[in-house]
């Protein structure tokens, strides 16, 4: 990644997420500090025979919480896509045409069928783009919110250590999490794509100040190239304003043309 960008488009219909600059490792951290991590993954991407496979399907599978927490923390796994499942069992149950959704799932990151199986009973279809995007369908649209926390929370402390580093004798800095409630508020640009400019963020007087953008339609250049250029040609919408004294998060709103219902 060239830019300290996040870039959010969802879609709330099939519960879908298109984040870039969103990490494995955030949608990892939520998921622990809720006890949500996946009990058991199926493997959507090509099979390692040198893995366990499951005899059904014909998927790798990874089974246990354990083992499912260290596949997603290893950085060695750069192409992750995925279904979580609650028991094997289930997946004696899957048929044919169920089977053949999820491969094209795998193959073209798109759904054919809804991508939430009542036999699998997954909470998640994540899938890893070519350009290191992420494509998480969530069940419950809510720890989104708390995905995303994570990572604004990791990307302002990346950016302001950056500003800092040449200060001499200048002590590390923790930044209070992201509010949950204040990442709904936002919803209401994600629909058209919005684009968190780190590398634009402003330090003075105590407030750290973050841009944020609504990105132009690009969602298809987005899926498959960088969205650095995004930054460019995307419309002010707002501030998130981090106080350094109070260890605050509040919102600005610059344009209020674009937080009004029309946009909902």
């Amino acid at each position: 990644m060239r830019g300290n960008l996040i870039y959010i488009h969802v879609e709330n219909i099939s519960h879908m997420a298109l984040t870039y600059g969103v990490t494995t490792n955030d949608f990892v951290t939520a998921m622990r500090a809720m006890n949500g991590l996946p009990q058991n993954l199926l493997l959507l991407s090509p099979v390692d025979a040198n893995q366990e496979i499951d005899i059904n399907t014909g998927f790798n599978i990874v089974t246990g919480q354990n083992s499912v927490h260290d596949y997603l923390s290893n950085k060695q796994n750069v192409n992750m896509r995925w279904l979580d499942f609650d028991d094997q069992h289930d997946l004696e149950q899957l048929t044919p045409i169920e089977i053949a959704g999820m491969l094209y799932l795998g193959h073209a990151y798109m759904h054919m069928q809804s991508p939430f199986y009542y036999k699998l009973q997954n909470q998640y279809a994540f899938l890893t783009l070519p350009n290191g995007a992420l494509k998480v369908y969530y069940r419950h649209m809510k720890q989104l919110d708390r995905v995303l926390a994570y990572s604004f929370t990791s990307h302002v402390a990346t950016a302001f250590r950056e500003k800092r580093r040449l200060f001499f004798l200048q002590r590390p800095l923790k930044f209070a999490l992201f509010p949950f409630e204040l990442s709904q508020k936002l919803h209401v640009l994600y629909s058209d794509g919005a684009v968190f400019n780190f590398d634009g963020m402003k330090v003075k007087n105590g407030q750290v100040t973050v841009p944020i953008l609504v990105a132009p339609d690009t969602i298809y250049q987005v899926k498959w190239h960088e969205p650095t250029m995004l930054v460019e040609r995307s419309r002010p919408a707002a501030n998130l304003i981090y106080s350094l004294k109070s260890q605050e998060w509040k919102l600005e709103v610059t344009d209020q043309e674009l937080f009004t219902t029309q946009y909902l």
